[in-house]
């Protein structure tokens, strides 16, 4: 056969040269190619070491005495064997004491709570940490265990229970800060810490008297709109329950009261708030507590959160002590003996049975505080699980039957007093003796009577409203969620309490989320989370670089051929939003001057530092939705209908004007700013974290308009980045090109990806320019839509303005396909 490839027949006969000779080899010609290999064998192999005296001797002198007998050892090896086996007797000692320990004997309470004692050292425990490390995934976030999600169900079923029943979280982890003093002086404190810009503050008039709890943004002294610190929430107690009672008097003496405040703070940024705060309020009359671990806080989301509350918290009766008694409770000290504490005990009874009437906790104020004293839990526990529901039909509307507003006094709650708290705890009933009475009960099943060993637990029910704003009126780019989503009661309890009552809201249908079902309501809501969402805090600048580093770990761990090129789509930072980068390049874009002087010397010296904020101001953010947003549902079915006149256009009727002079407004602020907006995907698609927001072109628009069946635009590959699949022959390549015959031989170093994008600009690397990026993104059910939250720079929002257009262009971190979507700027 000829071989028309291999040469001619003289060197080659049927494809094998002839002086290849398979039945003998050269050793040392064999040895000598490869003794690179053989020293890289040996050096990795290394020298064989006597890992015990045993090893030392020589075979015929080893002796299986040798193992309990020192002297069957030589005299010169007697020392060292003695120590190894005393180490080893130590060893095998501990570990046969541990073996010891029955199963029986570890399950003992007391060395349950020491073994579990051993390990909080490095972490914090809720205190129904137990029940859900059995039915969670567990993650260690800010110094607490927490739960992450269910291992059972997907964020569907809690979506579900969210719109149709009532889920609960334990949210413990939220730090208390108790501030005591005066009334005046620790407004003056407090208001250093806050702006009126941002909203209502501590000293609004909603919630001094106590019958509403709020929430501030705080902020380092003086500093707004920089330093920001973290969103906080509050309540004050209301005067009634104050001790000593007001006197009725004029404003100026109520300002003079001793009032008492609790501020929850997220673990996250707590001791930089505690410090700020304790800073602000300087004063020897002011008393500024920590009192983390000594309330509990249980959240109960959704339309039937009512009625589990209801059914699961009954109020608790006053009888009167027998005089054989020899032990004296809080309640028997504090409200029997006082007439006017037993009326306001009567009056949260009465008012608590119309409570029980109550459909939806949004019939009552938006944001309203109750305060009661409840039953034990435990003894109102349901035989079996059950799922508690009202019935319309069985709804009494009567007008006597209404539920009113609470008054001051229906606010009031025994648990603001650290005396009744600690007594609470020491005289708590041990669980096991209301289990030995159950069980002791002549007809099983029986109520339990405890009588006045059975605790009474002051509680505080704080009520949240959930979406206020309907989407059917005011457009699907406001919100995407109908109208009270996400409303429920906050149950404030006093500690090594909250597992008993999370038991009795969980048996009567309450379904239990972690935290990714808590981000996931709150992406439906339109609601930034903490720290998450917060870039311009130390505690959000800390998530993200934690966040970035395990998404870093776990893209390594892949194999090279299923980790995506980030670069080559266009990313500079795939896994952590650059805000820095963004907003610098803008400020060169536009040209800002940073030395105007409209701009405080506090805000000049944090624009030289490089820092950020995020825009807060009420006003400005109502300007920046009117400018960029669209005014009327004709013009959001602009697109739908192909109106030429009204396709992502804002409407004729408004005043070019009034617009021009707030762009002109908003120019004038600080531009180191970033936005909280909302996008909307037109059509199919699903944003994630860190996609891209980007400005569209004039033929974007133009192609959307039109109607085609792919308007949608698509980035270009970046080859400048690209890859190489054998850098070690491109290496030899160049040497033997360059005729250096070291560099051929050297060992090839992988470039990193920041080194590989050293030099880009965000600005100049995509066809599309950019003008934020996505924290938080994802398919929303209730609308069936993808949807995202994140920041945009607030020039490149001014300058969406200016081409008059409310779309702009999503793109994520895996694809070069952009995707429509409308912008709404939230408030």
């Amino acid at each position: 056969m000829e071989n028309n490839n291999r040469g001619s027949d003289k060197k080659w006969s049927d494809g094998i040269p002839k002086h290849y000779d398979p039945k003998s080899i050269s050793a040392v010609s064999f040895a000598k190619a490869r003794a690179r290999e053989l020293k890289t064998i040996h050096t990795d192999m290394g020298v064989a070491r006597p890992v015990t005296p045993v090893m030392t001797l020589q075979k015929h002198m080893r002796r299986r005495a040798m193992s309990h007998d020192i002297k069957r050892f030589p005299c010169r090896l007697r020392r060292t064997a003695e120590y190894r086996m005393q180490k080893i007797m130590a060893d095998a000692k501990k570990k046969t004491i541990d073996k010891l320990h029955s199963r029986r004997h570890r399950r003992r309470p007391k060395n349950l709570r020491e073994e579990f004692a051993k390990r909080q050292q490095d972490k914090a425990w809720l205190e129904t940490h137990l029940w859900h490390a059995k039915r969670f995934k567990m993650t260690l976030l800010w110094g607490y265990r927490l739960p992450l999600h269910p291992s059972d169900k997907s964020l569907r079923a809690a979506y579900r229970s969210t719109v149709r029943h009532c889920t609960i979280q334990d949210v413990s982890f939220y730090g208390v800060v108790e501030v005591k003093g005066c009334e005046m002086e620790i407004l003056d404190g407090l208001n250093r810490l806050t702006s009126t810009e941002t909203g209502l503050r501590f000293g609004a008039k909603m919630y001094t008297p106590g019958q509403h709890h709020g929430d501030v943004m705080l902020y380092h002294q003086d500093r707004y709109p920089y330093g920001a610190i973290t969103k906080v929430q509050f309540v004050w107690k209301p005067p009634a329950a104050a001790e000593p009672p007001s006197d009725g008097g004029d404003g100026s003496s109520k300002l003079m009261e001793e009032r008492q405040l609790w501020i929850w703070v997220h673990p996250s940024a707590f001791m930089e708030a505690l410090s700020a705060i304790r800073s602000a309020v300087n004063s020897v009359s002011i008393q500024v507590n920590d009192l983390r671990g000594e309330l509990t806080r249980l959240r109960l989301r959704g339309p039937q959160a009512t009625a589990v509350i209801t059914d699961g918290l009954k109020a608790a009766s006053m009888p009167v002590p027998k005089e054989d008694e020899t032990h004296s409770y809080w309640w028997q000290q504090k409200i029997y003996k006082n007439p006017k504490l037993q009326n306001i005990h009567r009056e949260h009874d009465q008012f608590w049975e119309k409570v029980t009437n109550v459909q939806s906790c949004t019939e009552l104020p938006s944001r309203c505080v109750l305060g009661f004293t409840v039953r034990d839990p435990r003894v109102l526990l349901p035989i079996q699980r059950t799922k508690v529901e009202t019935d319309p039909t069985q709804r009494d509307y009567s007008s006597h039957s209404r539920c009113p507003f609470p008054t001051l006094s229906q606010t009031a709650s025994h648990i603001w007093e650290e005396d009744i708290r600690r007594d609470l705890a020491a005289s708590m009933l041990p669980t096991h003796e209301i289990n030995e009475l159950r069980r002791n009960l002549l007809i099983p099943g029986s109520p339990l009577d405890l009588g006045s060993r059975e605790s009474r637990v002051p509680v505080l029910l704080l009520q949240s409203p959930g979406v206020q704003r309907s989407t059917r009126q005011d457009g699907p780019s406001v919100g995407s969620s109908p109208l009270g989503f996400g409303s429920g009661w906050d149950v404030v309890l006093p500690k090594k309490w909250s597992p008993f009552f999370w038991m009795g809201f969980v048996y009567r249908g309450a379904r239990a989320v972690g935290l990714k079902e808590e981000g996931n309501t709150y992406l439906h809501q339109g609601v930034p989370r903490v720290p998450e969402d917060h870039p311009d805090t130390r505690a959000g600048r800390e998530f993200d670089e934690t966040q970035e580093g395990d998404l870093q770990d776990a893209f390594m761990r892949r194999v090279p051929a299923k980790r995506v090129n980030h670069a080559k789509l266009g990313f500079l930072s795939p896994f952590r939003c650059p805000w820095r980068m963004l907003l610098s390049e803008w400020m060169t874009r536009v040209k800002v001057d940073v030395s105007v002087d409209d701009i405080s010397a506090t805000s000049s010296q944090e624009r030289e530092d490089g820092e950020l904020y995020v825009l807060r101001s009420k006003t400005h953010l109502r300007q920046l939705q009117v400018s960029v947003g669209i005014s009327s549902k004709q013009e959001r079915r602009g697109i739908r209908n192909g109106s030429k006149a009204q396709n992502g256009r804002r409407s004729k009727n408004d005043n070019p004007d009034d617009l021009k002079s707030s762009l002109e407004g908003l120019r004038s602020l600080d531009q180191r700013a970033l936005v909280w907006v909302r996008v909307e995907l037109l059509q199919k698609g699903t944003p994630e974290a860190f996609s891209m927001i980007c400005l569209p072109k004039e033929a974007d628009i133009e192609a959307l308009r039109g109607k085609r069946p792919n308007p949608e635009p698509q980035e270009t590959l970046k080859k400048q980045f690209r890859l190489d699949r054998n850098p070690k022959k491109k290496q030899k390549k160049l040497a033997a090109a360059s005729g250096d015959t070291k560099g051929s031989k050297a060992k090839v170093t992988r470039l990193t990806f920041k080194e590989r994008v050293a030099g880009a600009k965000l600005l100049e690397l995509n066809s599309r320019t950019i003008i934020g990026f996505v924290t938080s993104g994802g398919y929303v059910l209730s609308r069936g839509k993808g949807h995202a939250v994140g920041f945009c720079c607030l020039p490149g929002l001014l300058e969406l303005a200016e081409i008059s257009s409310s779309y702009v262009l999503v793109r994520g971190t895996k694809s070069t396909q952009y995707r429509f979507a409308s912008i709404t700027v939230m408030t």
